[in-house]
Order: C-alpha cells, then structure tokens, then sequence
C-alpha cells in the first residue's frame, strides 16, 4: 500500500500513544531477558527514525533503551528495513546520533525489496516490531516464520483503514490475501454477508489472532485499539504477542494506563485524550 508522504512530518497523537505502549511492552520484554547473552530487535517497516519536527519515532526510542548502556548493546543483533533508499539513510543518520549504537553486535540497516522474505530468526530471544502501511505487505508469512522462534515475541500492526471496502466486498484483488488464507477470506465474506447487524470488527480481529496462535506454541494475544484522529471509527491495532502468561498480566495492567475509551478491548481515542475516564460506547 502507497505510504503518506506527510505522515513524518509532524508525530499524531495516534503515533505518539502507539510509540509509548511500544516502548513500555519493549522494557517489559528486556527486564525479563537482560541476563540473557544473545539478544535481538527487528523492525521490518522501521520509517526514518524520526519526524520533521524533530521527534524520534519508535524504532530510534528502542534503539536508545538497547544503547542505554554499553553492557547492553554489545548483547544486541538488530535488523531495521524499510523500502526506500532515502528513509534508511534517514533513519542512519539518527542512528549515528544514539550513544553506543556503535557497540551494537550487528546492526543491519537495508532496503526490503517487494515480496522478500523475513528474517530468518534462530533461538536467540527477540523483539519483533512490524509496522506496515496498510494491510498489503503485512504477510501472514512473516508473523508465522518469526513465531517458530518460542523465544520471539512481537508488537503487531493491525489496520482497519480498509475495512469498510472488505464489509462491502469490494473487488480490489491483493487488499486483504496477504492476511488470510482462501477458506478464511471466505468465512469473514459470509459471516459480514449473512450477519448485518454483528460486530463484524471483532470477527476479523478474533480469525487474526486465531491465525496467530494456531502457529505459534504458548502465545497470549493483547491487542490495543486506537480510534481515527477525528472520528470514533476504529484506525489501527497494535497487537502484543507475548509467550510467558504471568508477564501478559502484568503487560495488561500496564496498557490499561494508556486507555481512555470503554471498548471490547483496551481502547484509546485521541479526541478523548483530555478525559480522565473511561467514556462509554456511543450508541
């Protein structure tokens, strides 16, 4: 999907939440795997680091924690695509400004070419972050390859900007078989057909992380919802695959402090970000 020229220009209040939670479930992650010796982070739509304000974007506020300490980048493999030329030489040069990203055990910044496969990932313990534009690019492949990693967990991007053309069957090939397999696609088609009047978000969302946990041994699935930045339809997810339960409660209660919209699940909604409670649903 052709990405929007003007979203790194100035940071939304959407990206601004989104980068936070990301973080908090990144420090979750390395507090209970700093003893380990071989540590990885790979971000396959990784942006140019930073906005034309001059605010880091998420890959570059991770990249600091890992860097915070010498100790701790020389335990770190790190992959960072993107698909054009000029971001990865963007996101190098905010790189270069991270004190100690030069002791980092390997750090891979590249294009991605269109239909390339994922990173291969090994035993080593890894934090994935996949944030594509759009469903087109987001291949079930990728989050399935990654995953047979039991030491992987991921922040998973999961937009609904193009939901209102899968409800009303349009015909635009390639939208949406980068997500579902054929019998799935077919189940969500008639289940949207047959059902008017039925939560059909939350159908597709539960057939996605029922995707998810079908391929991936002891995965609990926390997805967040973040309202559009003027409406209350629904904009994107990011999705938290974590692997050790005790911690997903713990994760829980720490995205709950981001939410201020009541929803089936927990929900942020940027023209309730002045509000101090939970607003109920409107009908």
């Amino acid at each position: 999907m052709k990405q929007n020229n003007n979203f790194f220009v100035e940071q939304s209040r959407n990206s601004e939440i989104k980068t936070q939670i990301v973080l908090t479930m990144f420090s979750l992650w390395l507090k209970n795997n700093k003893t380990k010796k071989d540590l990885s982070y790979i971000d396959l739509f990784s942006g140019p680091g930073l906005y034309d304000d001059g605010t880091l974007s998420t890959p570059v506020c991770i990249l600091q924690e890992i860097c915070a300490t010498k100790a701790m980048a020389q335990k770190f493999n790190v992959v960072l695509n993107d698909h054009k030329a000029g971001i990865i030489a963007k996101l190098r040069r905010a790189i270069a400004n991270i004190r100690n990203a030069k002791f980092l055990k390997t750090l891979a910044t590249s294009v991605a070419n269109t239909g390339e496969k994922p990173q291969v990932l090994n035993s080593e313990h890894c934090f994935m972050f996949l944030d594509p534009w759009g469903w087109k690019g987001m291949h079930r492949n990728y989050i399935n390859t990654a995953l047979q990693n039991k030491n992987c967990e991921m922040a998973l991007m999961f937009s609904f900007n193009q939901f209102n053309r899968f409800m009303n069957f349009d015909k635009i090939k390639g939208i949406f078989d980068d997500l579902f397999d054929a019998k799935t696609l077919k189940e969500i088609r008639d289940f949207c057909a047959n059902n008017p009047k039925a939560n059909k978000e939350n159908f597709v969302l539960n057939k996605f992380i029922k995707m998810i946990t079908s391929t991936c041994d002891n995965c609990h699935c926390l997805p967040f919802k973040f309202k559009m930045e003027n409406s209350l339809k629904t904009s994107h997810y990011v999705i938290f695959i974590i692997r050790d339960k005790k911690r997903f409660k713990v994760a829980q209660a720490k995205l709950e402090q981001f939410a201020n919209y009541a929803d089936d699940v927990l929900c942020y909604s940027p023209k309730h970000a002045d509000k101090n409670m939970l607003l109920e649903l409107s009908k």
